[in-house]
């Protein structure tokens, strides 16, 4: 609760794993390559979490259930809701994404961007 409003904080921890690559600029067996795509991951699941808050919130449509978190974590907060869609459209909801990466499968660079552009065969 902040200044007697409250507040979601959704922290969202994906354990991924990459089944497969085919191409040589992504190279998984450097260390520095896994955490690119860990942040680049994380950067695509909080665009689409924030198009999807902004979306329900609009739409005064409490899809995920924070009333309810709300209702049992702040009762007396709740005691005052008259509106809780209204309520919900203004809702704060910070939320964090950390993407670890695994484990990895099948490496193969079979797609050669030199030999491509220079007319060869892969």
């Amino acid at each position: 609760m902040w200044d007697g409003q409250p507040i979601v904080h959704l922290n969202l921890e994906i354990d991924a794993n990459i089944s497969e690559v085919h191409c040589n600029d992504f190279d998984l067996r450097q260390e520095s390559t896994l955490k690119k795509a860990e942040k680049q991951n994380d950067q695509e699941v909080t665009r689409m979490l924030e198009n999807m808050l902004e979306t329900v919130q609009t739409k005064r449509a409490d899809v995920l259930g924070f009333g309810q978190e709300i209702h049992r974590q702040a009762p007396d907060y709740w005691q005052n809701v008259d509106d809780w869609p209204e309520e919900f459209s203004d809702l704060q909801i910070e939320f964090s994404v950390q993407t670890n990466i695994k484990g990895i499968g099948e490496i193969d660079n079979s797609f050669n961007v030199q030999e491509h552009e220079n007319g060869g065969s892969t």
